[in-house]
């Protein structure tokens, strides 16, 4: 049979042949584009989809000539060609992260994927032939992967760092230009921590962290200044319940010393939550701000006057030279010293969950420990008592003690 003609459309370089549409006897519009390669300056005519499968039309297939054209795309020859390292192969992919509009130095995944491009898959694969990635390749590299140490602890990598530099040798593979021959297996990661604290572990931080919560006036140096406020701010979250973010965005126009009430600004579940203060946490609050107005009195401003405290800063926990303490390396020292394991119990979000799970196990429903928490949804509080250890041992007590 002979081949249908080409037929051109209103887009220079795009055309199409009418074929039979599989599984029918009717005819779809099969579409290519020509196009000028700027690897190599040679032309080349490649099928870019079908009318009705691949929902192609001239305007799309125009579009895929485009990127063509500028090199975003390769055809197949040029790819096994030229793209034949991992290094070729990474600078095809930041060119596509900068495409859909992410910064090439920016403090996130794209940062972590070049550190973790550097120190694994170039120093495995280096100058080595990448145009098929075979599963035994990737076997071989994913065990080479778990003989390597942290740079930090020395420890082995984790889990999760062997998973995170398959995904970013998968990634730089699909958005590089070329393809694997076998079916990419990321491996799954078990990092579930219980948060599972005892009440002696909890009381031992609270008797730790009011070691710190002593005041030696206006001349106090600003590492213990920081203590101090790092201390009311753990002891906060540990008697509120609330989320570290929420804690280090409180002003003192949002805490209401007199009703014993607190607003917390745009919590994590998008609408503003109200919740009440205990006793505990009024004294704590009262003490902050008495300490914060003294510490403040004779600080100045630039122009060498004297400035009130509130106008130096509204923040409920920060210190005099405007610096924020870092409250979950706070936290976490104090957790070490406890021996509380830290792949177990996460510094603020374990006391977080102690908080709601210990107000549970003592008759208060759900609902209201879900509002207390900023939870727009119960079955989301329903996680933070689910799971605690304590609760399935004494669950299973109660069976083994009716029969022995």
């Amino acid at each position: 049979m002979a081949r249908a003609k080409r037929q051109k459309t209103k887009y220079p370089g795009v055309y199409y042949r009418k074929v039979t549409r599989t599984g029918t006897t009717k005819m779809e519009k099969s579409y290519f584009v020509r196009f000028k390669c700027p690897v190599d300056s040679n032309y080349y005519e490649v099928a870019v989809g079908v009318e009705h499968r691949d929902k192609m039309t001239p305007a799309t297939a125009n579009k895929v000539r485009v990127k063509y054209i500028d090199g975003e795309l390769l055809p197949d020859k040029v790819r096994r060609d030229n793209i034949k390292t991992v290094q070729a192969l990474w600078d095809r992919y930041m060119k596509s992260v900068d495409k859909r509009g992410k910064r090439r130095d920016q403090r996130g995944s794209t940062f972590t994927y070049w550190r973790y491009f550097n120190r694994f898959i170039f120093e495995y694969f280096g100058e080595d032939d990448m145009t098929e990635l075979t599963e035994e390749m990737v076997k071989e590299f994913r065990g080479w992967l778990h003989t390597q140490t942290a740079e930090r602890s020395g420890n082995p990598l984790s889990n999760a760092t062997v998973k995170q530099t398959l995904s970013i040798l998968r990634a730089i593979y699909k958005y590089g230009g070329l393809r694997t021959v076998y079916d990419w297996s990321i491996p799954t990661v078990d990092n579930v921590r219980s948060d599972d604290l005892t009440a002696e572990q909890f009381k031992g931080m609270i008797e730790r962290l009011n070691n710190d919560l002593h005041f030696e006036g206006q001349n106090m140096g600003i590492k213990t200044e920081r203590r101090m406020v790092a201390a009311h701010a753990v002891l906060f979250v540990m008697f509120t319940g609330c989320r570290r973010s929420e804690a280090l965005r409180l002003t003192w126009d949002n805490i209401d010393i007199d009703k014993k009430e607190i607003i917390f600004k745009g919590p994590k579940g998008g609408s503003d939550v109200t919740i009440p203060m205990n006793d505990y946490v009024s004294d704590l609050m009262i003490g902050l701000r008495s300490k914060a107005r003294l510490t403040l009195l004779n600080k100045t401003n630039l122009q060498g006057r004297s400035v009130a405290p509130a106008i130096l800063s509204n923040k409920v926990f920060i210190c005099s030279d405007y610096s924020v303490p870092d409250i979950t390396k706070y936290s976490r020292r104090h957790m070490n010293a406890l021996n509380i394991p830290a792949h177990k119990v996460r510094p603020l979000h374990g006391l977080r969950y102690y908080y709601a799970s210990e107000l549970i196990n003592k008759g208060v429903d759900l609902k209201s420990v879900s509002a207390l928490l900023g939870h727009h949804s119960l079955s989301t509080t329903e996680i933070y008592v689910a799971s605690r250890m304590t609760a399935k041992r004494a669950a299973t007590d109660l069976f083994s003690s009716e029969y022995t």
